[in-house]
């Protein structure tokens, strides 16, 4: 089971990566900070946590892993830090 939670971490700390990526810094922030809430949960668990606890977030976590490397890709392509108003 130390394996698969491991890979789980593994996981995490690319979504990490991912994040920082993120040119918007609300995107980036927020995701980020999921990332590391659910690792630190993990850790925190460790040796409470089920077999059937650690698939369901393997699932959860490959599939937003999945979303963000598209996300990231999109968002920063139309992303403008200049401002939309003129004063």
């Amino acid at each position: 089971m130390n394996k698969k939670l491991d890979t789980l971490l593994g996981t995490l700390n690319r979504i990490k990566d991912i994040a920082l990526k993120f040119k918007n810094p609300n995107f980036n922030s927020y995701f980020y900070k999921k990332a590391e809430d659910a690792a630190a949960m993990i850790n925190q668990k460790r040796d409470s946590i089920t077999q059937q606890e650690i698939d369901s977030m393997m699932d959860e976590y490959n599939e937003l892993e999945d979303v963000l490397n598209r996300q990231q890709s999109v968002q920063n392509m139309y992303y403008s830090n200049e401002p939309k108003v003129e004063k």
